[in-house]
């Protein structure tokens, strides 16, 4: 029996598109002659993915693109199997979401299981990777034992905290000093309910199901501050270091609180553009360094506003030590500033690597050795380095203070806005139309 598939096709601005697909191979990118022509998102390669269609269903592939692929805000490191429900981003702004006429791409593994457990509903959609369940089929007999079991085990239940209260051995009081009520902000012993639309998934991140549960989805929050997506976070660390970071939900609300900051610093794109040359020649050509760094990393720090001809905002320290005169008052014009700003980063750089930039975003203002110290950190928190690809948990293990953090989360907040202007209302191009 053949397969279809269909592709709901979301631009912010533009008309939703369902396109239904059947060929071996669809290719979507921004080009003409894709299968799917995605003309008006940027972040979009030319020849950006193709949906490949298998004996075992249909495979998505990312044709090595710059800005990446997510499926459901999860970078694809080549390909994935999709299943239905599925949401693909391609470059961040646009999205797809994958339908299939029919569940014949349940892999042979979960169509056993569902034989073997008539709990599971192979014909129920899946939400975000979750598998909603069913209970299994019960005569009207086994109905009647089942409710008489339930009276009789409430009242032996009653019977025995009745005397476990005789006892003192519980203190119906205890439950007002839970923490943890107290934390979420609920009266005690309560838990959010689902909405009428969520009543069938569950929201709590731990512990694995078994596999008659339900399996659960991430409770990162999908916006930031002003309406950015959290994906568009994830998206510009890819554009820089191809390490997959976590961003904890709450590193996410940091984030968002300086994304109006940046909203409002209006005219930045004409600022940028009268340092494309340079910074193309310092920070690419002499530095190798991405130049979308150095664009977000002057947003950050100044908003690409000049002062003496310094967007960078460098410290006394670092002039002195780049410029090689401890006389030196600071950069007199653009040129030299940024000359100064990459063989500075470059030297940062080099003591965390390219994974670890979110580290040279950290130390930026600090001295070499300075920041030699906080690697030293990273090395004794987290001596498997498996660990500190995820931002928020190295600063609640001690090995970033707050201000570092409040530089990192302002760098991600300002190439949020300058790589996606038209989200919050803003009438500039993205900065990466100038490299």
């Amino acid at each position: 029996m053949s397969q279809h598939a269909t592709l709901i096709i979301i631009q912010p601005g533009h008309k939703t598109l369902r396109v239904e697909i059947s060929d071996d191979v669809t290719s979507i990118g921004r080009a003409e002659g894709n299968s799917v022509r995605i003309r008006h998102d940027r972040n979009v390669s030319r020849h950006h993915a193709e949906i490949i269609l298998r004996e075992d269903g249909y495979w998505l592939s990312d044709l090595g693109t710059r800005n990446g692929t997510t499926v459901n805000d999860n970078f694809i490191e080549s390909e994935q199997r999709l299943i239905r429900g599925d949401v693909i981003r391609l470059g961040g702004t646009s999205s797809i979401e994958f339908t299939l006429s029919s569940e014949e791409t349940i892999v042979a593994g979960e169509v056993a299981e569902a034989r073997e457990n008539p709990a599971v509903n192979v014909d129920t959609p899946r939400i975000a990777g979750a598998v909603v369940v069913s209970a299994p089929t019960r005569s009207p007999s086994m109905f009647v034992v089942t409710i008489l079991g339930l009276v009789g085990g409430v009242v032996l239940i009653s019977i025995f905290g009745g005397i476990l209260l005789a006892s003192n051995l519980i203190n119906p009081k205890k439950s007002y000093d839970d923490p943890v009520s107290k934390d979420v902000g609920l009266p005690p012993q309560q838990s959010p309910s689902p909405s009428s639309d969520d009543a069938d998934v569950l929201s709590s991140p731990t512990p694995e199901p078994e596999p008659s549960e339900i399996a659960v989805t991430d409770p990162t929050p999908n916006v930031l501050g002003s309406g950015a997506p959290a994906g568009e976070a994830q998206i510009l660390a890819a554009k820089i270091s191809p390490k997959n970071y976590k961003f904890d939900p709450a590193f996410v609300v940091l984030i968002g609180a300086y994304v109006n900051e940046y909203k409002s610093a209006g005219g930045y794109y004409s600022r940028a553009k009268s340092y494309t040359e340079v910074i193309d020649k310092e920070f690419v050509n002499v530095q190798g360094l991405p130049p979308i760094f150095g664009y977000v990393m002057a947003m950050s720090r100044t908003k690409l506003v000049e002062t003496n001809g310094d967007v960078w905002s460098l410290p006394r320290s670092v002039i002195k030590v780049e410029s090689g005169d401890s006389s030196d008052s600071g950069p007199s014009d653009s040129a030299k500033s940024t000359k100064m700003a990459a063989s500075y980063i470059r030297g940062l750089w080099d003591v965390f690597g390219k994974e670890g930039f979110m580290y040279v975003v950290a130390c930026y203002g600090m001295t070499l050795d300075e920041a030699g110290q906080v690697q030293q950190q990273l090395e004794i928190k987290d001596p498997t380095g498996q660990v500190r690809y995820d931002f928020w948990r190295m600063k609640n293990m001690g090995a970033v203070n707050g201000e570092q953090v409040e530089r990192v989360a302002r760098f991600f907040a300002a190439g949020i806005v300058i790589e996606n202007p038209q989200q919050f209302g803003l009438n500039e191009p993205p900065l990466s139309t100038l490299y």
